[in-house]
């Protein structure tokens, strides 16, 4: 060992610096790298950081501990689980503020190492550093991918994320411009991060994007003084809500959803907002977002007017989103006449009548009420289905880390599993079941399923994407309640 340089360096520093030094010179050659790690000490020198930083009380020292964790196992895997272990272990305490490390990279890979513990103060401390980095955007972007995996769900993170625009002193002479530059940057992490996302979307997750859009103009600033600026932002909020509907369709069908788009309509003047909307790919996508959705909704008989309204926003005019309902009344076959009329014209046959008071309204709140429970019973089954491989495949090697965490774990999946089969029960009792899996590869039926592309022209075989719901009636008929979501395989 005492042959290679840099090898010896690291083992022998006497200072964390010094074999932070050492350890990014290893860093740079995979090989000698894979050689320390396979060192019988390379563990007790990791953890030496840690014990000499806390026993110096070196703000930098610790923040420097922390990243060397993760610059290791990022180059070996092998070395996740000592890692996960050594982090645990020893950052049971709020780490110092982020601006102490002038390095990005070693901001990125504290990032990456607050992502591995479940210590509660690691949650807020990733909110605050996602508002208050400057201008690494690599960095910002793990901050939330680590937010992301640590919070409960996306409702808590968009909250959080609020809380701490709120608290954010801009100390700028031009405060809007700056609260509005930092908001695009926050968005674009977050779209970049939801590419990866894999945990719970609740329905309410519109209202709370919309809350943090809201929040970095907490002084009643409205109309943004510098046009690029307020497109660029009002894009980054379309590309936003166009992917939470991309990794969770179930949310498409629900007004709340795009609440945020309201929030950015206000930062233009009203006669630059139907231009802008024209112009904008990511309003388009959002367009797009709304017409599969409204045209879902159609299928079961649902008309919609909060929907419409968001269409309305969308497009800049109740001119443009009619001529879009229309189009979709005029090309959606099997369709009531009621429902037909109403995409192309926003009236029903039913006269005067108020339209809530007829049976048509009646069976469309049931429906809807079923629509909706339909995506929750989908996001039920993916939670089931999570909670299975967790207790099956990750909570004995969480036993042999800390028996007393995993009683803990094994609390938590009593509870869950309690409230799937409460949700499950509900939902039988109203006849609803789910019909395929996901992945699962079937024939393909225009009454069961919606291609993810649109186009069906020559579709035969597909993979689930969200499955089939349908409602049993009491004779034992079945109907489709929610359509499944595939892609042609």
């Amino acid at each position: 060992m005492m042959e290679n340089n840099p090898i010896s360096a690291f083992f022998s520093a006497k200072s964390v610096s010094a074999r932070f030094k050492a350890l990014l010179e290893l860093s740079k050659d995979r090989r000698q790298i894979h050689e320390a790690v396979k060192s019988p000490g390379f563990i007790t020198a990791m953890e030496w950081f840690f014990e000499e930083a806390r026993s110096n009380d070196v703000p930098e020292n610790i923040l420097m501990a922390a990243a060397a964790i993760s610059r290791v196992s990022s180059i070996i895997r092998g070395f996740n689980k000592n890692a996960y272990e050594i982090a645990e272990k020893y950052l049971f305490e709020r780490l110092p503020s982020l601006e102490i490390i002038q390095n990005p990279d070693d901001r990125y890979y504290i990032a990456k190492t607050c992502g591995m513990i479940s210590h509660d103060w690691a949650v807020d401390y990733l909110a605050q550093a996602v508002i208050e980095e400057e201008n690494a955007e690599r960095a910002r972007i793990e901050y939330v991918k680590s937010l992301f995996k640590l919070a409960s769900n996306l409702e808590t993170a968009f909250n959080l994320l609020s809380y701490k625009f709120n608290q954010w002193d801009i100390k700028t002479e031009k405060p809007a411009e700056t609260a509005a530059r930092r908001l695009k940057r926050v968005l674009n992490a977050v779209n970049a991060a939801l590419l990866e996302y894999e945990g719970d979307i609740t329905p309410d997750v519109g209202g709370s994007l919309a809350k943090m859009v809201r929040s970095p103009f907490r002084k009643g600033i409205e109309v943004l003084e510098k046009q690029d600026i307020r497109k660029e932002l009002a894009s980054e909020v379309a590309e936003t809500i166009h992917n939470l509907v991309r990794t969770r369709f179930s949310i498409a069908t629900d007004p709340l959803t795009y609440e945020a788009v309201k929030i950015a309509k206000k930062w233009f003047p009203e006669y630059r907002w139907e231009d802008f909307t024209k112009g904008s790919v990511s309003m388009r996508k959002v367009t797009s977002d709304l017409l599969e959705s409204m045209a879902l909704l159609a299928r079961q008989g649902i008309t919609d007017t909060a929907m419409f309204d968001c269409l309305t926003i969308v497009l800049g005019s109740e001119n443009n989103a009619r001529r879009k309902t229309a189009e979709l009344g005029q090309s959606l076959s099997s369709l009531t006449d009621d429902i037909r009329l109403w995409l192309i014209t926003g009236k029903t046959t039913v006269g005067s009548k108020t339209f809530e008071v007829t049976d048509l309204a009646v069976k469309s709140v049931e429906q809807r009420e079923n629509l909706y429970l339909a995506g929750l019973l989908s996001d039920i089954e993916r939670l089931n289905r999570r909670v299975a491989f967790l207790q099956k495949e990750r909570l004995a090697e969480i036993e042999i880390l800390d028996p007393g965490i995993a009683k803990e774990v094994e609390k938590f999946i009593e509870h869950v599993r309690t409230a799937i089969d409460g949700v499950q029960s509900f939902c039988a009792r109203r006849g609803l079941r789910i019909r395929e899996n996901i992945n699962d590869i079937t024939d393909f039926s225009p009454r069961d399923h919606e291609v993810i592309t649109g186009s069906t022209q020559g579709v035969r075989r597909v993979r689930v994407i969200e499955p089939v719901v349908e409602k049993i009636d009491d004779a034992g008929v079945s109907s489709v309640v929610r359509k499944g979501i595939v892609e042609p395989f």
